[in-house]
């Protein structure tokens, strides 16, 4: 195997280009020694009792919660459902019935007034 010496892939013997990255490998068949692997994460200590992790700092503040946005659209949606509600029943014969008995009180009453 050769191993490229741009990227550190193993190729085949007969291979004239990395096929990780393209480099040309005649150069590694006459180069030095091959470069040194990678330690594996296997073979790090597991604890070092040197490292410590930095401060961050100050907790930002959190997020205020915007709970007037949310008690306005629950109010915008609630009376568009009473408009929905009330067009639907106006259509019914019922809803139109309880519309001309109120027309004709609203009627009478301004007959009444003059």
């Amino acid at each position: 195997m050769i191993d490229c010496p741009n990227c550190g892939t193993s190729n085949p013997p007969d291979s004239n280009f990395c096929a990780n990255c393209g480099a040309e490998l005649s150069a590694a068949r006459a180069a030095a020694p091959p470069m040194a692997r990678p330690v594996a994460p296997a073979d790090l200590p597991a604890f070092d009792p040197e490292w410590r992790m930095s401060d961050p700092g100050p907790l930002p503040e959190p997020r205020r919660r915007r709970t007037w946005v949310w008690v306005l659209l629950g109010i915008v949606g609630a009376c568009l459902l009473v408009c929905i509600a009330l067009f639907i029943w106006t259509a019914t014969d019922s809803g139109q019935a309880t519309l001309e008995d109120w027309s004709t009180r609203l009627a009478e009453e301004q007959e009444r007034a003059e």
